[in-house]
């Protein structure tokens, strides 16, 4: 097995990585609330509602916050091999990576790209940003170009913003519940 082959398994096998997070992390986070909703008729009984609702939210936050924390950990090792893949494609003269990796530019690497090359870039694909720099050179050098000024900051977030932007908002959801409730006495 070549170079290029491992470090595409290697890609997939951390992207699997991923998903299996996903796929521990959200049911857990689901069970860890379901569990404290359930047992709350009890603790409101003897008065303990609202810290046992809060020791609840303080877990589920930290299970989801632990989650996005190592996603972002596999994730960088992700980015941090499109420098290799683009080397190795071009000397194989392939752009699937190389077309991934220009999709996932940001606007900040794209304005980088656009000024160096001195061409209008925004909304266009691979396949017209190689036809534009065609006379310019080689396309995976000017995006080796962007990854040596950027690193993996040259790249959006690839969804993993969303995410965060979720579990963002239920941990603060969850807490103003709390706090409502245990104000307005819904907890008994």
């Amino acid at each position: 097995m070549d170079e290029y082959e491992q470090l595409h398994r290697l890609r997939e096998l951390w992207s699997r990585a991923i998903m299996t997070w996903d796929q521990i992390f959200i049911p857990l986070g689901a069970a860890i609330i379901a569990f404290f909703v359930t047992q709350l008729p009890d603790f409101a009984n003897r008065g303990w509602a609202t810290p046992f609702l809060f020791i609840g939210w303080a877990l589920f936050s930290l299970c989801m916050i632990y989650w996005r924390w190592v996603v972002h950990q596999i994730d960088k090792q992700i980015v941090r091999m499109y420098p290799r893949m683009l080397e190795l494609e071009k000397e194989r003269k392939m752009e699937t990576q190389t077309a991934y990796y220009y999709r996932n530019l940001n606007k900040k690497s794209i304005k980088y790209l656009a000024n160096t090359l001195r061409i209008q870039l925004e909304n266009q694909d691979f396949r017209e940003f190689k036809k534009k720099v065609a006379q310019k050179g080689d396309p995976h050098d000017f995006l080796l170009n962007v990854w040596d000024n950027f690193l993996q900051n040259s790249v959006t977030s690839r969804g993993h913003s969303f995410q965060d932007g979720v579990v963002g908002i239920l941990i603060v959801v969850f807490l103003i519940a709390i706090i409502l409730g245990s104000k307005l006495s819904w907890f008994g």
